[in-house]
């Protein structure tokens, strides 16, 4: 296929050479069956179901299903979304590698309203009688607990009274605050810790409590580089609100390259709150956070960016021109028209920091991000960049030529960064561009360290 290099099948038939034929005939360790749990009627059956996807989903194991057992994708996630659903109706937290697949699914609202339907179930389940045994209901409410610790959330009124806290007392990680032992079952022993011993998760909750009261104590605690992830992050919960916001964003600079990973997520679910901030961000002196903030409006696709994105693109001096083209040519075939007014602008005469020759590349490399954005080859967009090729303008009908000529490479690098293909020279650049993209898009990615994984959610 013509998508794929040439040494591409070489190197495929190599591979398979010296792969022994007992390995190429074995199936992947956890199956998953087309039309498996059409019909999940108990919460003991959900629970199996849920510990089986949950397996099934493992980035290796998943990988062998669809590329050597056949399962397509269509398949898998039908299968995932009918264990999904019922685990939401039986009150069953699922694995926190699909808590943004829950919400993106429309199987809640958001993370509030994924809790407090599960306590909801949970609750009446409790009350009418399921075939869960004891272990598993107290791992039940606990895994549900989990889900408001990690996401910062008031716990539900069914879980407050289930774990007996006071009406008039602040729900939120009660037992970690008062020196409570986790409920059974919780998938750790005890709340994370900072070097000086003090439960991490609870100095977080206090420090993101006491930001609400003002936002020059939020700015001090964002200045503290052993708190500013956990405080930015609870700040930016629900929504954040416009004070709260621009205290985040103007730490950004300070952000380690893990950090500034870490908080994207974050960023992304802020929408269009987050693009006037993002806009500046384009001009940060911080060559990663310029990066950040090309990727974050490229996800946002905001009308309004299309001004400060041209603009950074024709000053831009190193690789991030890449990620700016992206963002602009997300924004669709309103950019095409943008782009021939900005070689013409640098036809007047305007002094720009990259050669005009350089400019003609970009433009060219945006032209092509517009085609791939609205469909490929078969677009419409592809026949108005053909019209551009003819046009009698020097610099558009190059750089239109240019769009047409590289089409297919500059696929297969979104493609690459996105995460859809391998990515064979990750540079600094390309490397922060693709976690980026993993960190903000891709659910199912698995993180090892699980205490990690817990701040960094």
């Amino acid at each position: 296929r013509s998508e794929y290099p040439r040494e591409a099948f070489v190197e495929a038939l190599e591979f398979l050479r010296e792969t022994p034929l007992e390995d190429r005939l074995t199936g992947a360790a956890q199956t998953l069956v087309g039309g498996a749990y059409r019909h999940l009627i108990s919460p003991r059956e959900t629970w199996v179901a849920l510990d089986h996807l949950e397996a099934s989903s493992d980035k290796k194991n998943l990988a062998h299903l669809l590329e050597v057992d056949g399962l397509s994708v269509d398949e898998y996630e039908a299968i995932r979304r009918r264990v999904l659903v019922a685990s939401v109706e039986h009150g069953l937290c699922a694995p926190r590698r699909f808590w943004r697949r829950i919400i993106a699914s429309g199987l809640a609202d958001d993370f509030n309203d994924y809790a407090a339907r599960l306590a909801r179930a949970r609750s009446e389940a409790d009350q009418d009688g399921d075939d869960l045994d004891g272990e598993q209901r107290v791992a039940a409410w606990a895994r549900i607990a989990e889900l408001c610790d990690l996401k910062q959330l008031e716990y539900p009124v069914e879980l407050g009274r289930k774990l007996g806290l006071e009406a008039d007392r602040p729900r939120q990680r009660a037992r970690v605050d008062s020196g409570e032992q986790r409920p059974a079952g919780r998938r750790r022993s005890g709340p994370l810790r900072d070097d000086s011993g003090r439960p991490r998760a609870a100095a977080g909750e206090i420090q993101a409590r006491s930001s609400r009261e003002g936002s020059g104590n939020l700015s001090a605690q964002l200045r503290d580089s052993s708190l500013r992830l956990r405080v930015a992050t609870a700040s930016l919960a629900n929504g954040g609100t416009p004070e709260s916001i621009e205290a985040v964003f103007d730490a950004l600079e300070e952000f380690d390259e893990e950090e500034l990973l870490a908080i994207m997520p974050s960023l992304a679910e802020l929408g269009t709150q987050a693009v006037p901030a993002l806009h500046a961000k384009l001009d940060s002196s911080r060559q990663q956070v310029r990066q950040a903030a090309a990727i974050l409006l490229g996800i946002a696709r905001d009308a309004s960016s299309i001004v400060p994105l041209m603009r950074r693109l024709s000053r831009e001096e190193t690789r991030v021109w890449f990620d700016l083209a992206r963002a602009i040519g997300g924004l669709g075939t309103m950019a095409l028209e943008r782009l021939c007014a900005l070689l013409r602008q640098s036809l007047r005469g305007e002094k720009l920091p990259i050669e005009h020759r350089e400019l003609v590349a970009r433009v060219g490399r945006a032209m092509a991000e517009v085609v791939i954005a609205e469909g490929g080859p078969d677009s419409i967009a592809r026949d108005a960049v053909e019209a551009l090729a003819q046009s009698s303008e020097t610099d558009i009908s190059l750089a239109a030529g240019r769009a047409l000529a590289t089409l297919h490479d500059v696929s297969v690098a979104g493609a690459q960064i996105r995460g859809e293909r391998s990515l064979p020279d990750i540079t600094q650049l390309r490397g922060f561009a693709r976690r980026a993209y993993e960190a903000i898009l891709v659910p199912e990615l698995d993180i090892l360290d699980e205490e990690v994984e817990a701040e960094l959610i």
